[in-house]
């Protein structure tokens, strides 16, 4: 097979994604009061791109503070309670990568293209939270989520950007328990 031609546009994601994500928390806000919690979500495969989150009413319901699975159900992306998916982006993201696996098998290529993902999610909830939009919604912690990809580390190291040392310590402290 021969090399892809298809190019993607890292900016255009970026911007897209800190507007779908105001968007988001202005729905959801407005939706439940109690929302504590969202997360960037981007599949692996990199073939779609949404967000989940979770509300303090969702989480009492699957545990009570003391209960040994407590932090699982508060910090595990999969477990809570509001999924969506950014359905043009990932439209985008899902031609492309179709394109990428039609033309080529070059692996090479897709992991340059996961980590160049990665690192534009990344720029994108920076963004967000440096931009005026974002001071209504401190109290609501954001994550970045690439299923079955991250590690601890890395995942730790994202939280605390975004949300500050402070409250990163319990998310850190507990992170065995739900990753």
């Amino acid at each position: 097979m021969q090399k892809a031609q298809a190019s993607f546009d890292y900016i255009k994601l970026e911007a897209a994604i800190v507007l779908e994500m105001e968007q988001a928390l202005q729905t959801y806000r407005a939706m439940y009061d109690d929302l504590y919690i969202v997360a960037l979500d981007c599949s692996s495969d990199l073939w779609s791109i949404g967000l989940m989150a979770n509300t303090k009413t969702y989480l009492a319901e699957q545990a009570d503070k003391d209960a040994e699975d407590y932090w699982y159900y508060k910090y595990c992306e999969e477990e809570w309670c509001i999924f969506a998916t950014f359905d043009k982006l990932s439209a985008e993201m899902h031609q492309y990568m179709k394109k990428l696996h039609d033309t080529t098998d070059d692996t090479e290529h897709f992991e340059q293209h996961r980590a160049t993902i990665i690192a534009t999610c990344k720029k994108a909830l920076c963004q967000l939270i440096a931009s005026p939009f974002y001071q209504a919604y401190t109290d609501i912690l954001l994550t970045f989520n690439v299923r079955e990809y991250l590690e601890q580390e890395e995942r730790i190291a994202i939280f605390e950007r975004l949300n500050g040392a402070v409250r990163a310590q319990e998310y850190a402290e507990h992170i065995e328990e739900f990753v």
